[in-house]
């Protein structure tokens, strides 16, 4: 008889095994413990994250707010649902598009070999906090007008947020602080953005404007929504760049082939995260009653 949840020891240390065993077995899993349900097969998985009409995201994203219950739902685009999350997508949409994401090109790889150059003597790097932290931080600040040099403190934050140990329930009472100490400096970021207004088309310049129930953002909700796209840009980002040196070690015919035509590396890039994806899994609230595979 098998048994899971996301907090367990062996959920943390490798999910795959379970994962396989919740298809086959169970794919409409009932978590006993905290009266939800794990969805294991894919076109399940794909149904419910469009699905808007029976699952919802306003009251969490994560096992930790939606299972465990250890942390609270959050004002964030990610724990919105439609129409307030479409028009928040679509209005902070612009800096994010192709074009303005490959202006930043040159100076992120400036950045990512001068983090290669500094440890060239040593003849080894770790590539996670070593290149791919930084890089990923370099890259966040500069997407968000974050203050470059405080791209370390926020990476601090971020892995105490996302640090997560058997017994834990999704969240620890130290990634708990971590998450209220980067909201507060976010809001004071927002607040000094009110005062002096930086650059015209930045991020935070769609929150501020943004309205929602017939009024605009206060502060600590901007700090959530920017809290969000920190923790995606800072979290996920080196998990897909570790993953993707990993595999390249392990199948050194495919670094060949990427080493002798690097115009394929994006589209390689892009196969590591549909096969190592950084997010294992997220969390919606069921709005109506909906079943599956006789449950």
């Amino acid at each position: 008889m098998i048994h899971y949840t996301p907090f367990l020891a062996e959920a943390i240390e490798d999910p795959h095994p379970l994962y396989r065993r919740l298809r086959e077995e169970a794919p409409a899993y009932y978590i006993e413990e905290y009266d939800g349900w794990a969805l294991s097969r894919f076109e399940d998985v794909w149904r419910a994250m469009e699905d808007t009409d029976h699952y919802g995201s306003a009251r969490g994203t994560t096992a930790a707010q939606v299972l465990s219950k250890v942390e609270s739902p959050v004002p964030s685009i990610n724990q919105l649902d439609p129409p307030d999350h479409t028009r928040l997508r679509r209005a902070v949409r612009a800096p994010f598009t192709r074009n303005r994401v490959a202006a930043l090109e040159p100076e992120i790889r400036a950045f990512a070999r001068a983090c290669l150059d500094r440890h060239a003597g040593a003849g080894e790097i770790d590539v996670v906090r070593e290149l791919a932290d930084p890089v990923a931080a370099f890259a966040a600040c500069r997407l968000l007008d974050l203050p470059l040099e405080d791209a370390r403190l926020l990476v601090g934050w971020v892995h105490r947020y996302t640090l997560n140990e058997p017994g834990d329930l999704g969240r620890s009472a130290d990634a708990l602080a971590a998450a209220r100490e980067m909201n507060q400096y976010l809001a004071e970021f927002a607040r000094r953005w009110r005062r002096e207004p930086g650059r015209s088309g930045a991020v935070i310049e769609a929150f501020l404007a943004f309205e929602q129930g017939g009024r605009r953002l206060e502060d600590l909700e901007i700090a959530s929504h920017m809290q969000t796209l920190v923790i995606g840009g800072t979290d996920t980002t080196p998990k897909g760049i570790g993953a993707a040196l990993l595999r390249l070690h392990q199948h050194p015919e495919q670094r060949a082939q990427l080493a002798k035509d690097p115009a394929r590396i994006w589209v390689a890039f892009s196969e590591v995260l549909r096969y190592d994806m950084p997010t294992q899994f997220m969390a919606r609230s069921v709005n109506r009653s909906v079943e599956l595979h006789g449950q």
